[in-house]
């Protein structure tokens, strides 16, 4: 029986039923291109940003994205490369740039917390229109789908040389950060992996293959195929999230394809602010874990 589901889950995706709740709220975000002012962005235990927060890797966006970082109330952020940072000029410094969240490339961070968002009597998780109500995409919105090739957030206890950056930025895979909030609330610890930007591989890309079995949140820029992707997602890191089963996969940059949807175990968000070019329009999405 467990060599089925080794096969299984290696090819098709093992169907098993939701994990039990960590009682965790995550916010995602994504694609914002120097239009984070412009986003109203809800409370939760976790704020994520899939990538893209510069307009072509300008530094002025980079400065003005960290500062605006600092005003928000999440105990924790997390922010990954898009296709507009991975080749900016400052890449190799960012994660010290970003001296409000927590910077991941190809790694894993371990966050431990005690939540202290509740849910409000009735409220569900939110979900901004399904993949079938949304209309077809608008290939003038956007021509390359894939775009253009060319420390508050960390608590009082974050052990900086636990998660030490090389000079790409990358945070080896034992980082630990712990937050006080929540008195009296037992900390649960959530395990977030972040890759870098990487295009569509058919063939494969060995870099999704270093996702580690029992991540909660794996976060990628580019979507996987045929969940939210807009038809551009890449199957590479499609068959890998069904290997490693995550409770939720964020990412972005088809910006037309914002939305949520699962596969039954995973739930995918397509978190991209930014609607038509480089104006903000859709909302954050926000998932209870």
């Amino acid at each position: 029986m467990e060599l089925l589901k080794k096969v299984s889950t290696y090819f098709w995706g093992w169907q098993e039923k939701k994990p039990e709740a960590l009682g965790v709220r995550i916010v995602c975000i994504s694609d914002t291109h120097g239009r984070h002012r412009d986003v109203k962005v809800p409370d939760g235990d976790i704020l994520i940003h899939a990538g893209d927060f510069t307009h072509f890797g300008k530094k002025r966006d980079l400065d003005n994205f960290n500062d605006w970082l600092g005003t928000l109330p999440h105990k924790v952020r997390i922010v990954v490369n898009g296709n507009h940072e991975k080749n900016a000029e400052w890449k190799a410094t960012v994660a010290t740039a970003l001296s409000n969240a927590i910077f991941i490339k190809d790694s894993l961070v371990e966050i431990k917390i005690k939540p202290n968002f509740k849910k409000t009597e009735g409220e569900e998780q939110k979900q901004i229109e399904s993949p079938k109500s949304r209309p077809e995409r608008d290939e003038t919105e956007q021509s390359e789908p894939w775009g253009d090739p060319s420390e508050s957030a960390k608590p009082s206890n974050f052990d900086p040389a636990a998660t030490d950056g090389n000079e790409n930025g990358r945070a080896e895979r034992k980082g630990v950060v712990s937050t006080g909030a929540g008195e009296g609330i037992e900390s649960i610890k959530v395990k977030i992996y972040g890759t870098d930007f990487f295009w569509p591989c058919p063939s494969g890309n060995p870099y999704y293959g270093e996702i580690p079995q029992g991540v909660d949140i794996v976060i990628s820029h580019g979507p996987a195929k045929g969940y939210v992707d807009g038809g551009c997602g890449c199957p590479s890191l499609a068959k890998h999230i069904k290997r490693v089963r995550p409770r939720l996969l964020i990412g972005g940059h088809v910006h037309s394809a914002h939305g949520v949807t699962d596969d039954g175990y995973t739930t995918y968000v397509n978190a991209a602010i930014c609607k038509e070019g480089y104006s903000a329009g859709w909302e954050a999405v926000v998932v209870d874990i």
